[in-house]
Protein backbone atom coordinates (compact mmCIF):
# COMPACT_ATOMS: atom_id res chain seq x y z
CA UNK A 1 0.00 0.00 0.00
CA UNK A 2 1.07 3.35 -0.89
CA UNK A 3 -0.92 5.72 1.23
CA UNK A 4 -4.12 5.97 3.07
CA UNK A 5 -6.45 8.83 3.22
CA UNK A 6 -8.99 9.05 5.96
CA UNK A 7 -12.07 11.25 7.14
CA UNK A 8 -14.74 9.31 5.06
CA UNK A 9 -18.07 7.80 6.45
CA UNK A 10 -19.16 5.69 4.10
CA UNK A 11 -17.79 5.95 0.73
CA UNK A 12 -19.14 3.96 -2.35
CA UNK A 13 -17.67 5.05 -5.47
CA UNK A 14 -14.68 7.59 -6.70
CA UNK A 15 -13.06 8.76 -10.08
CA UNK A 16 -9.81 10.13 -10.98
CA UNK A 17 -9.62 13.55 -12.92
CA UNK A 18 -5.78 13.96 -13.89
CA UNK A 19 -7.11 16.85 -16.01
CA UNK A 20 -8.24 18.76 -13.24
CA UNK A 21 -7.58 22.62 -13.09
CA UNK A 22 -5.26 23.52 -11.04
CA UNK A 23 -4.09 19.62 -10.49
CA UNK A 24 -5.30 16.48 -10.54
CA UNK A 25 -8.40 15.63 -8.38
CA UNK A 26 -10.15 12.37 -6.74
CA UNK A 27 -13.87 12.37 -6.39
CA UNK A 28 -15.21 10.02 -3.91
CA UNK A 29 -19.03 9.45 -3.36
CA UNK A 30 -19.59 9.42 0.37
CA UNK A 31 -22.69 8.80 1.97
CA UNK A 32 -23.78 12.63 2.37
CA UNK A 33 -21.00 13.86 0.76
CA UNK A 34 -18.96 14.20 -2.28
CA UNK A 35 -15.05 13.82 -0.95
CA UNK A 36 -12.30 15.46 -2.99
CA UNK A 37 -8.80 14.19 -2.90
CA UNK A 38 -5.27 15.84 -3.89
CA UNK A 39 -3.66 12.51 -5.17
CA UNK A 40 -0.68 14.73 -5.20
CA UNK A 41 -0.11 14.43 -1.31
CA UNK A 42 -3.08 12.23 -0.74
CA UNK A 43 -4.53 15.10 1.50
CA UNK A 44 -8.50 14.87 1.51
CA UNK A 45 -9.14 18.98 0.22
CA UNK A 46 -12.86 19.40 -0.04
CA UNK A 47 -15.99 18.10 0.92
CA UNK A 48 -19.29 19.16 -0.97
CA UNK A 49 -22.65 18.90 1.09
CA UNK A 50 -25.70 18.11 -0.07
CA UNK A 51 -25.97 14.73 -1.35
CA UNK A 52 -27.80 12.32 0.49
CA UNK A 53 -26.77 8.58 -0.34
CA UNK A 54 -24.14 9.79 -2.65
CA UNK A 55 -23.70 6.99 -5.65
CA UNK A 56 -22.47 6.87 -8.58
CA UNK A 57 -20.12 10.06 -9.57
CA UNK A 58 -18.40 9.95 -12.71
CA UNK A 59 -16.11 12.04 -14.96
CA UNK A 60 -17.94 14.22 -17.88
CA UNK A 61 -15.39 12.66 -21.28
CA UNK A 62 -15.14 16.23 -22.28
CA UNK A 63 -16.62 18.89 -20.09
CA UNK A 64 -15.15 20.15 -16.58
CA UNK A 65 -17.54 18.65 -14.80
CA UNK A 66 -18.30 15.51 -12.01
CA UNK A 67 -21.69 13.94 -12.04
CA UNK A 68 -23.47 11.95 -9.00
CA UNK A 69 -26.64 10.06 -8.39
CA UNK A 70 -28.05 10.89 -4.69
CA UNK A 71 -31.17 11.42 -2.88
CA UNK A 72 -31.99 15.14 -3.82
CA UNK A 73 -33.39 17.19 -1.10
CA UNK A 74 -37.04 15.64 0.03
CA UNK A 75 -36.55 12.08 -1.03
CA UNK A 76 -36.32 8.19 0.67
CA UNK A 77 -32.91 7.01 1.76
CA UNK A 78 -33.66 4.49 -0.60
CA UNK A 79 -34.56 6.46 -3.64
CA UNK A 80 -32.07 7.79 -5.27
CA UNK A 81 -34.04 10.37 -7.65
CA UNK A 82 -31.12 13.03 -8.33
CA UNK A 83 -28.11 13.72 -10.72
CA UNK A 84 -25.82 16.09 -9.19
CA UNK A 85 -23.26 18.10 -11.33
CA UNK A 86 -20.18 19.75 -9.95
CA UNK A 87 -17.69 21.99 -11.95
CA UNK A 88 -14.43 20.97 -11.15
CA UNK A 89 -13.07 23.90 -11.77
CA UNK A 90 -14.69 26.00 -8.66
CA UNK A 91 -15.47 22.93 -7.11
CA UNK A 92 -18.96 23.33 -6.75
CA UNK A 93 -22.40 21.87 -7.21
CA UNK A 94 -24.04 23.89 -10.67
CA UNK A 95 -27.07 21.89 -11.53
CA UNK A 96 -28.95 19.24 -10.29
CA UNK A 97 -31.95 17.03 -12.76
CA UNK A 98 -34.42 15.04 -11.19
CA UNK A 99 -36.92 12.44 -11.86
CA UNK A 100 -34.72 9.43 -11.93
CA UNK A 101 -35.72 5.77 -10.37
CA UNK A 102 -32.48 5.11 -8.30
CA UNK A 103 -29.82 5.93 -10.02
CA UNK A 104 -27.63 3.03 -9.84
CA UNK A 105 -24.76 3.95 -12.07
CA UNK A 106 -23.32 6.64 -14.87
CA UNK A 107 -21.69 6.48 -18.33
CA UNK A 108 -21.25 9.27 -21.06
CA UNK A 109 -21.21 8.28 -24.79
CA UNK A 110 -17.92 9.49 -26.26
CA UNK A 111 -18.76 13.10 -27.22
CA UNK A 112 -20.27 13.88 -23.95
CA UNK A 113 -23.49 14.35 -25.17
CA UNK A 114 -25.71 11.88 -23.53
CA UNK A 115 -25.47 10.20 -20.31
CA UNK A 116 -26.84 6.84 -20.10
CA UNK A 117 -28.10 6.61 -16.38
CA UNK A 118 -29.25 2.58 -15.06
CA UNK A 119 -32.70 3.58 -12.83
CA UNK A 120 -32.38 0.45 -10.61
CA UNK A 121 -35.90 0.54 -9.06
CA UNK A 122 -37.40 0.51 -12.69
CA UNK A 123 -34.91 -1.75 -14.70
CA UNK A 124 -34.59 1.01 -17.03
CA UNK A 125 -31.73 2.54 -18.69
CA UNK A 126 -32.22 6.26 -20.01
CA UNK A 127 -30.26 8.02 -22.39
CA UNK A 128 -29.89 11.35 -20.91
CA UNK A 129 -28.95 14.57 -22.95
CA UNK A 130 -26.55 16.66 -21.51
Amino acid sequence: MVAKVTGFSRPQDLVFNPNNIPSARIYVADNDFVRIINPVNNALIKSLGGFHYAWGVKMHPTARQCYVGSVGPGGTTSYRDSLFVIDTVTETVINRFTGFDNLADITFTSDGSLALLVNQATGIVSFFSI
